[in-house]
């Protein structure tokens, strides 16, 4: 099995819980600083409910604590390295240079030697942009809209990368049906993150995210 990391998008219709998913945007992106492969790297919402679910998005994301050191009692630590740190805000400035918009964070934490990067959320996001393409591995969460089921699954697939991906709605059946059609090794619907750390559940990509599964029973077969 090889596993060679993502672009993993997550995909809000326009009949999600929008707490839940703005919530589940914000755990997805921003744990572990951003540093986890399947971390939620490119969200998708439907345009009908693209202001209420950013503004949450906004509003969970200035909530978090960056503590540094030996304090115990933050949300979200520091980067890797400083090398990671310069990779993803040569992402961040990239994106704004060409358009986007950072509602929140879009820099390191000043007057902090140790490689801190502040939760960011951006707007105005495309795929002519790294941010959107390449993997970037840090506190960082670009959104688009999207107008239609399918239009969302086409953005989902436009990507090198394939190692995880959700689907947020009211709807399982809907939701089920999206998962299907997505290029990813393991899509979740109302859930991100945590199927790497269950032995239940699948883990492995497609495309340039790697090859063969462990866990689940494709894992089981393999062995």
């Amino acid at each position: 099995m090889l596993e060679l990391g993502g672009k993993d998008p997550m995909l809000v219709l326009d009949d999600a819980n929008i707490p839940n998913a703005a919530r589940g945007a914000v755990w997805g992106a921003f744990a572990n600083s951003g540093q986890a492969c399947a971390s939620v790297e490119r969200c998708y919402v439907h345009e009908s409910i693209a202001e209420k679910f950013i503004a949450e998005v906004v509003t969970e994301t200035k909530r978090l604590r960056q503590s540094t050191g030996a304090d115990t009692t933050g949300d979200v630590g520091s980067m890797t390295s400083e090398r990671q740190l310069l990779a993803v805000q040569k992402h961040v400035d990239q994106a704004i240079d060409k358009g986007a918009t950072a509602l929140t964070g879009g820099d390191r934490l000043a007057d902090v030697a140790a490689p801190f990067f502040a939760p960011t959320v951006l707007i105005n996001v495309n795929h002519d942009m790294d941010v959107m393409r390449d993997e970037t591995f840090g506190p960082v969460l670009p959104i688009m809209t999207f107008k239609t089921d399918e239009e969302a699954v086409r953005l989902a697939n436009d990507s090198i990368y394939g190692l995880t991906a959700s689907v947020w709605t009211g709807n399982m059946a809907r939701g089920r049906r999206l998962a299907e059609l997505i290029d990813a090794g393991t899509v979740m619907v109302n859930e991100v993150l945590y199927t790497h750390g269950i032995a239940s559940t699948p883990w492995g990509g497609v495309k340039q995210s790697g090859l063969g599964r462990t866990h689940g029973r494709a894992g089981c077969l393999n062995w």
